[in-house]
């Protein structure tokens, strides 16, 4: 495997941010986005899973417990339900 040099990890994470800036400008500017619908906020979501610390099944649990337990996910579990048995 070829070495990665700290500088060039760098420049692709500020390339990266740069990119993402630039894509929200366009994105306000075509669909007219303010801060408050800015993707970033956290205050947007329902769920939001941090998988710093947790095995892909640890989160498949934290999902499957909102889902179960929230009304957003309750609601998304009864159209799965419906569509499973429209197709059967």
């Amino acid at each position: 495997m070829a070495e990665v040099s700290l500088k060039a990890v760098l420049d692709k994470f500020v390339d990266n941010e740069n990119r993402d800036d630039s894509d929200r400008l366009r994105y306000m500017e075509l669909y007219g986005f303010h801060d408050e619908l800015d993707y970033r906020f956290a205050s947007l979501y329902d769920l939001i899973v941090d998988t710093s610390d947790h095995s892909p099944a640890d989160s498949l649990v934290d999902v499957l417990h909102f889902l179960k337990n929230h009304p957003v996910g309750i609601g998304f579990l009864q159209e799965q339900t419906v569509m499973e048995n429209r197709s059967n």
